[in-house]
């Protein structure tokens, strides 16, 4: 037998990425600075990723000034306190190669409607 609670949401893409991440919290011990950051750059992979053939070329692109310069400016911050949080980001594994790690990586689709996060937990005893 298994014990359900469900809850649902209506958020843009930007917003269930930041909730996964929000959410998963306890496990990735990223602070919040560093959740809006990776957020936007997931954001806008998700965004991207058509225009890409190559995954190397996505992430080079995703990585890129430009691209690094709008997340600055949507979150307001500074070159130093950005950098700061870049390296902090690579020190817990979360980017690696310049590149984010496939666990944060949500698969959405433009034709999606909805996506589901399901943390099931085997009870013991």
């Amino acid at each position: 037998m298994v014990s359900r609670k469900q809850a649902n949401f209506k958020a843009s893409t930007k917003e269930c990425i930041l909730s996964f991440l929000t959410i998963t919290k306890s496990m990735h011990k990223m602070t919040d600075q560093e959740i809006k950051i990776l957020t936007l750059f997931l954001f806008y992979h998700n965004k991207e990723k058509k225009n890409f053939a190559r995954d190397k070329d996505l992430w080079k692109h995703i990585f890129d000034y430009d691209t690094k310069l709008k997340i600055r400016e949507e979150l307001e911050i500074g070159n130093a306190v950005f950098q700061n949080i870049l390296t902090s980001l690579r020190k817990k594994k979360v980017i690696k190669n310049n590149q984010i790690i496939p666990y944060f990586i949500l698969n959405i689709k433009e034709e999606d409607e909805a996506f589901e996060l399901i943390f099931r937990y085997k009870l013991n005893g």
